[in-house]
């Protein structure tokens, strides 16, 4: 079999050696900052409790009128908030504290790994 080599497509490659296949990434440091979408559902889980969602990946600083180019998705969670929330506003606040506490660990750890993050 000879080796087929696909071009680069997407910020991303396929390299075909042989019978075995490798993923090159070709991602650049510009698209390494951690970005989070936080989200909540009020009482839609058993005894009034809410769950809550994190979306956390890196891609690109966020801008106005432009779309976050999305790197790689490093981390995914659903939970359900432990205490009784009394509106919707409450259960995304609740969300967003939970998420910023998982964010701030990944976070360390990216500077720790050299990619240093912009202030928040």
């Amino acid at each position: 079999m000879q080796p087929r080599i696909h071009s680069n497509t997407a910020n991303k490659s396929w390299t075909t050696c042989g019978p075995t296949q490798m993923w090159q990434s070709t991602t650049t440091p510009q698209t390494l900052f951690l970005n989070v979408h936080s989200d909540a559902s009020h009482l839609s889980a058993k005894v009034a409790r809410s769950h809550t969602a994190g979306y956390y990946f890196l891609g690109s600083i966020p801008q106005d009128n432009k779309p976050i180019h999305i790197n790689r998705t490093i981390h995914i969670t659903s939970t359900i908030l432990w205490l009784v929330t009394t509106s919707a506003t409450e259960a995304k606040l609740g969300a967003l504290f939970y998420n910023t506490k998982e964010a701030k660990i990944i976070r360390l750890t990216l500077n720790e790994l050299g990619h240093l993050q912009p202030p928040t």
